[in-house]
């Protein structure tokens, strides 16, 4: 591998959410990619439950 093959962290990063974007563009067409599908009160909302499941699953054990 030669030196033209590293990649910097930062230019990795961005490299990769713009392959992400394309996947997305190509897999849903027709959804507008460039806003979040999700707000983030819904995500919070969801995984602060998720985590109240386990907190109850794991008391049994």
């Amino acid at each position: 591998m030669g030196m033209s093959d590293l990649l910097m962290i930062e230019d990795r990063s961005v490299l990769l959410r713009e392959l992400h974007a394309d996947v997305l563009a190509k897999v849903m067409p027709e959804v507008d990619i460039s806003k979040p599908r999700y707000d983030l009160e819904e995500v919070v909302d969801y995984y602060t439950g998720k985590r109240g499941m386990l907190d109850f699953n794991s008391k049994g054990a």
